[in-house]
């Protein structure tokens, strides 16, 4: 009697571990391009002196790419373009920064990558894993239907700073 229920435990232990371990499995992959969807649409923000502009494309062929700006005085401060897309070991935000006259930050052949996690409906974490030492992290999530917030966090001589952009859908 002793034995089956130990076996009964046994069983019961491992297919939560196989559970909790699919789910990890899933987060860890970051899901799909689509499950990005929520990002779509026209964003903007006051901050640094100036107007913010991010603009994400719905999900296409397994890929999203996003464009942002930053304006000030009405002259360009700088701007990015990023692309989400689907790789084998799960989802990859890609990005580039530009100068006015779209001079590049980054060298040709190295985009800043971030690997990509869902934890929550309408939320997303991309990590930095190009230049890991950085510790750099930008996390987006959907407040509400028009409110999108995106944090920003790095770590500099072992301290963590924080920029908190809060985005309003343009209409």
């Amino acid at each position: 009697m002793k034995s089956v229920k130990q076996a009964k435990s046994t069983v019961l232990m491992l297919v939560l571990l196989i559970l909790i371990g699919l789910e990890s499995a899933v987060a860890q992959s970051g899901g799909s391009v689509s499950d990005l969807g929520w990002m779509a649409g026209t964003w903007t923000c006051e901050k640094w002196g100036g107007e913010m502009k991010e603009i994400w494309a719905a999900p296409s062929g397994n890929t999203m790419i996003g464009m942002f700006s930053h304006v000030k005085a009405g002259e360009p401060g700088f701007y990015e373009f990023m692309t989400i897309e689907k790789s084998p070991d799960g989802l990859k935000f890609y990005l580039r920064h530009f100068g006015p006259k779209s001079i590049a930050w980054e060298d040709k052949q190295s985009p800043m990558v971030f690997s990509v996690t869902i934890p929550a409906k309408n939320e997303a974490v991309f990590e930095r894993i190009d230049a890991p030492e950085t510790n750099t992290k930008l996390i987006y999530k959907l407040e509400s239907p028009d409110k999108l917030t995106s944090r920003l966090e790095k770590t500099k001589d072992g301290k963590t700073q924080v920029e908190v952009f809060n985005f309003t859908r343009s209409k």
